[in-house]
């Protein structure tokens, strides 16, 4: 199966922003995302990016969403894996996960025994820093610096990187940044961080929604000279899990112990000896929740992407890889069970994101 669609995925929209900068592409753009900005040229841009606001929270909270609701457009997918380290550096880099190396929450590394948290450059058992820093190593040109590099004013705004990190703040420098730039990307981290801790239907959720909604009201009325373009990287599944060590005799066909990648997208490395009892365990105890890929099987099927591949992503896919197609995931530990709501797996709650346009002739 591919979960994602070659011509409709933030891929496709960011590259449709290096096009409209007159900046050379690395893949398809979108269509529909083209013509909005061919009839509106001569405006700046800003995409809005909400962490985890997927089609499917949009649309358990549309009543309290009504401004946004209104301007959604189209839908897109997410890449695969539909989680924020593969995403959010997919529409960054107008590349894919296999491209760029950057594919889950945890990787494995050849030199490390233990799961590399690849946003902090740390060991995810130990917390240690890993050296040589994953930022450096997998470093990539962002739609800012290319713009930049154009002769264009460009600049982008992280909320878990400011101060205040509250939504007040962070629109508050947003409206500073739009005077000064022609394009703009603004990315928080909510609603995700809240789902994640209190599931896909907590009425916070609908709260937090509600506030990002009549923020956006506020900053697209005040500044017309700008085309908005609000969207998410991935949506959310409320989610149940499986131990790993739950099945001794699993486990024992593992090299590791350890899930890599995400919880509902796992990399399994498995002893040579031991693939056929592997898949048969596999099949017998999760086979019902997620469906199983051999590593040619997912370098056949594309699954993570387009383009040529990372010189380590062979490595960091394992030698099978599972992918939920429920509400199940597999943690490590009791303490990766905590998380109410998750995502990077392969249902449509997880995969699609609406579009939402503002200011558009």
């Amino acid at each position: 199966m591919i979960y994602y669609d070659r011509t409709n995925c933030l891929v496709n929209i960011s590259n449709s922003i290096l096009k409209h900068f007159n900046i050379p592409t690395y893949h398809e753009t979108h269509q529909k995302l083209d013509a909005i900005l061919e009839n509106n040229k001569d405006k700046k841009v800003c995409i809005c990016l909400f962490d985890g606001m997927g089609k499917y929270i949009e649309e358990l909270h549309e009543e309290y969403i009504p401004f946004i609701d209104a301007h959604n457009k189209f839908t897109i997918t997410s890449v695969f894996p539909p989680t924020t380290v593969a995403a959010t550096t997919a529409l960054l880099s107008s590349k894919y996960p296999c491209e760029t190396g950057w594919l889950g929450w945890t990787q494995k590394f050849p030199d490390h025994l233990n799961p590399i948290i690849m946003f902090f450059s740390e060991d995810d058992v130990t917390q240690e820093a890993y050296v040589p820093n994953t930022w450096e190593t997998y470093k990539y040109e962002t739609v800012i610096d290319r713009i930049v590099e154009s002769g264009k004013k460009a600049d982008e705004i992280k909320s878990f990187l400011l101060k205040d990190s509250s939504m007040n703040s962070f629109f508050n420098i947003m409206d500073g940044k739009l005077v000064k730039n022609d394009f703009l990307y603004a990315y928080n981290t909510e609603p995700d961080t809240s789902l994640h801790e209190l599931g896909t239907k907590d009425h916070r959720i609908a709260k937090i929604m509600q506030t990002i909604d009549k923020n956006m009201v506020k900053i697209v009325k005040k500044h017309p000279e700008t085309l908005f373009v609000v969207l998410a990287d991935h949506g959310h599944i409320d989610t149940k899990y499986f131990l790993l060590n739950e099945h001794e005799d699993f486990k024992e066909c593992l090299k590791f112990d350890s899930v890599y990648l995400d919880s509902r997208t796992h990399a399994f490395y498995v002893k040579s000896d031991e693939k056929e009892t592997f898949i048969k365990l596999f099949k017998q105890y999760y086979g019902k929740y997620f469906d199983l890929y051999t590593k040619e099987q997912v370098k056949e099927l594309k699954i993570f992407g387009e383009g040529k591949p990372n010189k380590d992503f062979e490595g960091f896919i394992g030698d099978f890889l599972a992918v939920s197609n429920s509400e199940y995931g597999i943690a490590n530990s009791v303490d990766h069970t905590k998380l109410k709501s998750n995502h990077a797996g392969g249902t449509a709650k997880e995969r699609f994101i609406n579009v939402a346009i503002f200011n558009a002739d």
